[in-house]
C-alpha cells in the first residue's frame, strides 16, 4: 500500500509542478502565491484529529522547520522554472530523493541494496542527460578521417 501512496504522491507532485510552471509564465509575487498555499495547508490540516500524547509545542517547532524548507525549495523551484523548462527543473527537484536516501542511511540506519544504489545513479545520470550537462562530462568526439 505504501507504493500506491507514493505513486499517488507522484501524480499530485507532477500537477503541483505544472501549476508552478504556469504561475511563473508571468511576473507575479511568489511570496503571495506561497502564502496562499500555506493558508490552504493550514485550513486543510487544522481539522485533523489530535493525539492526546502529542506535544503541541513540538508540533509547532517541527512544522516551522519543515515549513521553512518547503517554502525555500518551492520558491527556488519557481525561480528555476522561470529560466528553464519544467521538465528539467522538476527532474532535478525530484532528485531530492538522493539526499533523503543518504540521510536515511546515515542518520536513521536504513540500508540500501545494490539495486537501489543503481537506481540513484541512474536518476542522477537522467537528470544530467535531460539538462544537457552530460555532454560536458563525455570526452569530445574524434574527428572523422
Amino acid at each position: 500500500m505504501a507504493v500506491v501512496f507514493a505513486f499517488c504522491c507522484l501524480v499530485f507532485a507532477a500537477c503541483n509542478d505544472l501549476v508552478f510552471k504556469v504561475f511563473t509564465r508571468k511576473q507575479r509575487s511568489k511570496g503571495s502565491f506561497i502564502s496562499l498555499i500555506g493558508i490552504t495547508w493550514l485550513l486543510a490540516l487544522v481539522w485533523l484529529p489530535r493525539s492526546p500524547e502529542s506535544n503541541p509545542l513540538m508540533t509547532v517547532l517541527w512544522g516551522c522547520i519543515s515549513g521553512v524548507f518547503s517554502v525555500s525549495s518551492n520558491i527556488l523551484l519557481m525561480e528555476a522554472m522561470e529560466r528553464q523548462s519544467a521538465g528539467v527543473c522538476s527532474t532535478i527537484y525530484r532528485l531530492n530523493m538522493i539526499l533523503v536516501v543518504l540521510g536515511a542511511t546515515l542518520f536513521l540506519g536504513e540500508t540500501l541494496s545494490i539495486l537501489q544504489w543503481t537506481g540513484i545513479l541512474l536518476a542522477v545520470l537522467a537528470a544530467l542527460a535531460k539538462s544537457g550537462k552530460l555532454n560536458k562530462l563525455l570526452p569530445p568526439k574524434a574527428d572523422k578521417l
